[in-house]
């Protein structure tokens, strides 16, 4: 994972540059002034995501564009206030959060769930990999609560 070079884009600024308040104001309705502020936060925002999640280089870009992306669909910029925090701590924190919800949807796609019953057994859908299973073996696991009636689960398309 980090054995791979850093990507080109954004250049070699892989620091949070000092905050420019008034270019983050403009931000909040000249096109280009956003388009300047993006520039010079991608690369640190793309460094950040690197390695505070340990992510490697096409994930880290993935994470970064996305960050965008969502920050101009949701008036990112606008909403910032100068009097709560400084820029780069209001940043950080929406680069973290938006990471951890992508990492959470990440992990809802890759849940195990009930789909259909089959006799004694019943097959689980784990991804797009079906696994058939019998419910007396979970029960041996320990810690493990399997529900009185497997169609109490919630199926595929609930």
């Amino acid at each position: 994972m980090w054995g791979d070079a850093d990507t080109a884009i954004g250049g070699n600024r892989d620091r949070f540059p000092s905050t420019q308040l008034s270019l983050i104001e403009a931000a909040a309705g000249e096109p280009l002034a956003l388009e300047r502020v993006v520039a010079l936060y991608w690369k640190p925002v793309y460094k950040f995501i690197r390695s505070k999640f340990h992510q490697d280089n096409e994930a880290a870009k993935h994470l970064t564009q996305g960050f965008f992306a969502s920050a101009l669909e949701r008036d990112f910029f606008q909403r910032f206030d100068p009097s709560k925090a400084a820029f780069r701590t209001y940043l950080r924190l929406a680069v973290e959060r938006f990471a951890a919800n992508r990492h959470q949807a990440g992990n809802r796609q890759k849940r195990a769930f009930f789909s259909a019953s089959h006799g004694r057994g019943s097959v689980w859908q784990y991804g797009v990999r079906q696994v058939s299973c019998d419910w007396r073996a979970f029960r041996q696991i320990p810690h493990f609560h399997v529900a009185r009636s497997p169609s109490r689960l919630l199926s595929a398309s609930s």
